[in-house]
């Protein structure tokens, strides 16, 4: 292998496998928003969009494994992060509707946001949990819609 470029998944491996299996709403919904946010001067990135599609899955499915761990291990800790995101959640779509800005801009206010909320209510929280709880409900609300992006 000495020399020889390694690619861990290529464009086209990931639109092979999105071809073979059953796209779900929730993946739909990730590609549509996604787009919006790798359109360029009017021309999609395509291979930018495959990959941001797959890093929003990621960090979308690993979200609610991390909230029970939270649960589990301090549960005082999840009720004030829970009532956080959920107070913040019934803003995020009024937010939407009225934004402005393009869509990236949309996206750093609402993790910037969230995280700030999570800072305050759990103040014993470290750092980089809440950045990574802001991170994964904002990939959350873009498979399941709170979070619109036109």
């Amino acid at each position: 292998m000495k020399g020889k470029k390694i690619t861990l998944f290529s464009t086209l491996e990931l639109e092979n496998k999105a071809e073979d299996k059953e796209v779900s709403e929730y993946e739909k919904n990730i590609s549509k928003k996604n787009k919006v946010r790798c359109t360029f001067n009017g021309v999609l990135d395509e291979e930018k969009h495959l990959k941001l599609n797959y890093i929003t899955s990621n960090k979308w499915l690993k979200n609610d494994p991390f909230l029970k761990e939270i649960e589990n291990n301090a549960s005082e800790i999840y009720f004030h992060v829970l009532r956080a995101i959920n107070q913040y959640e019934s803003e995020v779509e009024e937010l939407c509707i009225t934004w402005r800005g393009d869509a990236e801009e949309l996206i750093s206010k609402v993790r910037d946001e969230l995280a700030q909320r999570l800072s305050e209510a759990t103040p014993t929280l470290g750092e980089a949990e809440i950045y990574r709880i802001a991170d994964q409900m904002t990939s959350k609300w873009i498979a399941l819609c709170p979070l619109g992006i036109e």
